[in-house]
């Protein structure tokens, strides 16, 4: 999504989600209590992402300072005190007086980072956790066409030294679990992996 769109597109999604819990009002068994909480953080999301004046981001696009260590830092070497001095004169500063430069950056993100941290939070709660196996370390399901996965979430013990490869499209995805080596590349698992899949749809 383009800058200029992504406040546009979260708004959209607000509404949607929006939509889809004002239709379980009347549904039997659905706890009142908490879905007026839900609308209410979702409504004042939506609130929030309107009440920002311009594109998402732009405090710090237009930032002189930060536009100049982003030209510098893409160059070798570009980072070093003699090239770009008020860099390293702002590394130095009290840490209070960074962290206030840190939240105008931001300011314009906060909004932003509010509604898509409560979305994602609806969606990974969408659905359960269900046990599977990935057959020689690859496992490939198709998706519901009806009603596709928004997010798919993959869980692996803690002990595993393991990481999961996502690939996908709109009518299936796979999954191919890959072992970190000590040397080299890392390398496909070749042994069956167990392991936690959550397809999300809210």
């Amino acid at each position: 999504t383009a800058r200029a769109d992504l406040k546009s597109e979260i708004a959209k999604e607000l509404e949607r989600n929006l939509t889809s819990l004002n239709r379980l009002a009347s549904q039997p068994g659905v706890d009142p209590t908490a879905l007026e909480r839900i609308l209410g953080e979702l409504k004042r999301a939506a609130s929030g992402i309107q009440a920002t004046p311009h594109p998402i981001g732009q405090t710090a696009r237009e930032d002189e300072f930060l536009k100049a260590v982003a030209q510098r830092s893409s160059l070798p070497g570009g980072a070093c005190s003699f090239d770009i001095p008020q860099y390293h004169h702002w590394l130095i500063q009290p840490p209070e007086r960074r962290q206030s430069r840190l939240d105008h950056w931001l300011q314009d993100l906060r909004p932003a980072d509010v509604a898509i941290r409560l979305m994602l939070s609806l969606a990974r709660g969408s659905a359960n956790p269900r046990q599977v196996i990935a057959e020689g370390g690859f496992f490939q399901e198709a998706l519901n066409t009806q009603a596709p996965a928004q997010l798919v979430r993959v869980g692996l013990n803690g002990a595993d030294d393991l990481y999961p490869e996502v690939s996908g499209h709109k009518s299936r995805f796979s999954i191919r679990f890959m072992r970190l080596e000590s040397k080299g590349r890392p390398a496909p698992c070749p042994e069956d992996v167990p392991f936690r899949l959550t397809c999300c749809v809210f």
